[in-house]
């Protein structure tokens, strides 16, 4: 309700600033493909999207992001959240949540992905080396070549589509 998105419908969820490197750009073009056999799927974006949340973020970047979900239909059905700050509100955001995704494509160990486990979510990572003894593929999670959003895409249709996988992997990320 406070984020103004349907009960029923499923939340993808991303955690990080909106910057290339954290492949953002890679999710936006999966969500675009997926948004068809998918109708239920919404994305929520949390992280800072401008330079008074990140002094080095680049706002065209973000800006493009955004006119591809407007010129694809999708505006409706994304949120970006800005900057999170306060602990609380993030957990509840990621319990409101059904599948964490995170195609960054260089990184050190990421916070957000810990976060998202200990929630129970399932997790779906590019294959950074970082998370090599974090994320086992198919055990935990599901883990994506870098820079692929039609694998990402494939990803997320299979886990939207399969509840009883998305719980079986949120439950082993969390244990």
């Amino acid at each position: 309700d406070k984020y103004h998105l349907p009960r029923n419908g499923k939340i993808l969820i991303f955690v990080g600033s909106l910057i290339a490197r954290k492949g953002v750009d890679i999710l936006i073009d999966a969500f675009v493909k997926v948004s068809g056999q998918c109708a239920e799927l919404y994305l929520l974006l949390v992280g800072p999207r401008d330079i008074k949340q990140n002094p080095s973020l680049d706002e065209r970047f973000v800006q493009d992001l955004e006119q591809k979900l407007a010129d694809n239909g999708l505006a409706e059905r994304v949120r970006f959240l800005g900057l999170v700050r306060e602990h609380q509100e993030l957990a509840e955001i990621y319990r409101a949540s059904d599948i964490f995704t995170f195609p960054s494509r260089r990184e050190g160990l990421g916070n957000v992905v810990l976060e998202a486990m200990s929630s129970g979510l399932p997790v779906i990572t590019s294959d950074l080396p970082v998370l090599e003894r974090v994320i086992k593929d198919g055990v935990n999670g599901l883990v994506i070549p870098m820079d692929d959003s039609e694998s990402l895409a494939q990803v997320i249709i299979k886990i939207y589509e399969n509840e009883e996988l998305a719980k079986e992997l949120g439950n082993a990320a969390r244990t």
